[in-house]
């Protein structure tokens, strides 16, 4: 039963690193794709997003 729980907590803390870095990397993935766009404006770049 123990086991399960600390299994379980962890699971738990490796969830919350891995959205922490997930919206780090969303993030600074934005402000490259931001400008991206405005480099590419000329396409239709902005009817995907």
């Amino acid at each position: 039963m123990s086991e399960c729980t600390k299994s379980h907590g962890n699971g738990i803390i490796l969830i919350s690193v891995y959205v922490h870095v997930y919206f780090l990397f969303f993030s600074t993935f934005l402000v490259k794709n931001e400008i991206l766009i405005s480099i590419l404006q000329k396409n239709d770049f902005k009817n995907i997003f």
